[in-house]
């Protein structure tokens, strides 16, 4: 009836008012849902492919998602895409100095990666890496957010880093197990301040150039340092070239063994306050003070 009324053009005025059209509507209709239409069963078929794959994907989503949440917390999930710029957000904020762009910038050591959940630089998130290749000169933001509060030392995590020229610590970074501090910024050429007021130092046993060569350190905030189980200080503080005053006072030696060389060659430092320290169990103190001004 369609096609007659389409094709017909010489029509001005039809009258229907007489024609029944419900037996045409019901065989329709009927056709239709009768499965004897191709495309409704292809259209039906293709239907539940697609909600079998959305119902795949949103599982595996909420799984991976649910695991995450469990891993970094509830609160840090939903944060996950904004820059953690806030101290509860992240471990490590240091800041890196950038002349030149054509080789790759050392961050941190490659030992700890595999425990670092997030890596921005500035508001941009990375994946964590040892090197990275800045794209222009300048100074750069690092946040850091690592769980190192299952292992027992960080040896040498910020080892001949050179770029970095400041570095903070938040509660975050959980140093309560930590036996080993060894080498932790040895040779960090540009750093100039570190603030370690969180770090938990009651277990640590030996700081064996922990800051060794920082030629341009000028200060270290040691006042929560608890050294009670510290027996080896080599070279702790040697080669900080620019340092000019260095609390200690509050160190506890009683099982310090060794502390050779440990404040050698500070060239600038001209008072330095060691009136508490027991030196019964030490059994080698060579060049501890040689060069340095005291």
């Amino acid at each position: 009836m369609e096609e007659l009324l389409n094709n017909n053009k010489t029509f001005r005025d039809i009258n229907i008012n007489n024609i029944n059209i419900e037996k045409y509507k019901i065989l329709h209709i009927n056709k239709l849902i009768s499965g004897k239409n191709k495309y409704f069963r292809t259209l039906s078929i293709l239907g539940k492919l697609i909600c079998i794959l959305i119902l795949f994907l949103t599982i595996y989503f909420m799984r991976n998602k649910i695991y995450h949440i469990n891993k970094i917390g509830f609160k840090k999930f939903f944060k996950s895409n904004l820059v953690i710029n806030e101290e509860e957000n992240y471990s490590i904020k240091a800041i890196y100095k950038v002349d030149e762009t054509k080789e790759k910038i050392k961050l941190i050591g490659n030992a700890y990666l595999k425990y670092i959940d997030e890596m921005f630089i500035n508001d941009k998130k990375i994946t964590p890496v040892e090197y990275y290749k800045f794209k222009s000169p300048g100074n750069y933001i690092i946040y850091i957010l690592i769980d190192i509060s299952s292992l027992d030392s960080i040896l040498s995590m910020f080892n001949q880093v050179y770029n970095m020229i400041s570095i903070s610590f938040t509660k975050k970074f959980d140093t309560k197990n930590i036996k080993n501090m060894n080498n932790l910024f040895y040779l960090c050429l540009s750093l100039t301040s570190i603030d370690l007021i969180y770090f938990n130092t009651e277990k640590v046993e030996t700081m064996s150039c922990m800051f060794k060569n920082c030629v341009n350190l000028i200060s270290i905030n040691l006042k929560n340092f608890n050294t009670q189980n510290l027996e080896d200080a080599q070279g702790m503080f040697s080669g900080c070239h620019v340092l000019t005053s260095l609390n200690v006072s509050n160190f506890n030696t009683k099982k310090l063994k060794n502390m050779n060389s440990m404040f050698e060659d500070c060239f600038l430092l001209t008072s330095l306050d060691v009136s508490n320290f027991d030196t019964k169990s030490i059994y080698t103190i060579s060049s501890n003070l040689k060069v340095a001004r005291i």
